[in-house]
């Protein structure tokens, strides 16, 4: 099993386990709300993808509570693993951009919403420009609600 990111290689720098948590958690966040995570996955912890969809849990929460210690590739569906395999090297540079702070400082950004929204902006625009560029993004399948419209309902 392929590891993105695992708490052990932020630990040393961050301090905590809860700032440890940010990044991978902003960016499992992220794949939840987008629908990118693999299907057993999601139905393992369904309960987590609501609250943290409803934002009752803070992304970092949501990382160590589904995925524990590491990030790994079967946590993703197919989309989200051809997009993280290409663009999640690049992803704690874009972190700290995101949020106004050098690359050594991203474990003082906080875990919260403020946070997530500020790197959510551009790692959407990076996933869809990867989905422009050849790749097929999850939004190209259809929602029960269209399939439904379709049909004559």
């Amino acid at each position: 099993m392929d590891t993105l990111d695992d708490l052990d290689r932020h630990l040393a720098e961050a301090g905590s386990i809860d700032r440890a948590a940010v990044v991978p958690g902003v960016f499992l966040a992220w794949c939840a709300n987008l629908d990118l995570l693999d299907r057993a996955f999601a139905n393992a912890h369904a309960r987590e993808i609501v609250r943290v969809r409803m934002r009752d849990m803070t992304p970092g929460e949501f990382f160590v509570k589904t995925a524990g210690h590491r990030l790994g590739l079967e946590h993703l569906g197919e989309s989200g693993r051809r997009f993280a395999v290409d663009h999640y090297p690049d992803y704690p540079a874009e972190f700290a951009n995101a949020v106004g702070v050098a690359r050594e400082a991203i474990y003082g950004a906080k875990d919260g919403w403020d946070t997530y929204d500020r790197v959510a902006k551009p790692l959407t625009a990076a996933y869809y420009a990867f989905a422009r560029a050849g790749h097929k993004p999850h939004a190209e399948r259809k929602h029960w609600w269209q399939i439904w419209r379709r049909n004559g309902h």
